[in-house]
């Protein structure tokens, strides 16, 4: 099955939640995350919701934009809090390596 089938299917009636963080500021997500494609997106100042086909949601909360110190080098992060709603465990998974893949940055 393919991404994208993994994506479209049914929605499941359970709540996946967790948090991750990224190595990003907050102008870097606003800036990004509306192109990812098969969503409808919603954004408000500190989170955004994202409806794909079938009724499944995706609430994604941003945290407070931190910076990482490594000597004269400053290294934004932050915390995402994602609620997958409807969704099933492959899905989810489905969604995360496009995601991760579109946030990547270069490096080794």
């Amino acid at each position: 099955m393919s991404n994208r089938a993994q994506v479209c299917a049914e929605p499941a009636s359970t709540v996946i939640s967790f948090t991750r963080e990224y190595g990003l500021s907050h102008a870097d997500l606003h800036r990004i995350l509306p192109r990812f494609e098969g969503a409808s997106i919603v954004d408000s100042l500190n989170s955004y919701a994202l409806t794909f086909c079938g009724g499944r949601d995706i609430v994604l909360v941003l945290g407070p934009e931190q910076e990482r110190r490594l000597g004269r080098m400053r290294i934004p992060y932050v915390q995402l809090q994602f609620a997958f709603h409807g969704w099933e465990q492959s899905g989810v998974d489905a969604f995360m390596g496009r995601f991760d893949r579109m946030f990547h940055k270069g490096g080794g």
